[in-house]
């Protein structure tokens, strides 16, 4: 015989609710340009809003066209073409190393100052 717990069904919906409204990007969609250059298809991982760079090529996600400022979203990304007629994967992007990565994500993150 197999009991349940008296609300444990709700709580794991309310949960999962909660988790998606912070972890999933639903409204605005990232990408790896080069990644796209590579192979042209939408990676899941850049669903996640922890993810900020790509892991394969070390450079931060990109969520908006470079040349009209558009978000972007998984049907231009896919057809690796922004409204404006921007192809994607030929956008440049930004390389950061793994430290200024750290910094950034924990709020340390200030540009060098003309002074030392």
């Amino acid at each position: 015989m197999r009991v349940k717990a008296a609300g444990h069904n709700s709580s794991v919906n309310v949960i999962q609710k909660n988790l998606n409204v912070v972890a999933i990007r639903n409204t605005m969609k990232a990408f790896c340009p080069l990644c796209l250059k590579d192979k042209l298809y939408y990676r899941k991982v850049w669903d996640l809003s922890i993810y900020t760079r790509c892991y394969i090529h070390n450079c931060i996600l990109l969520s908006s066209c470079a040349i009209c400022g558009r978000r972007i979203t998984i049907t231009d990304i896919i057809n690796d073409l922004c409204k404006c007629g921007c192809k994607l994967s030929s956008i440049s992007t930004v390389a950061m190393s793994a430290i200024t990565f750290a910094k950034k994500e924990k709020g340390i993150f200030h540009e060098k100052s003309a002074n030392p």
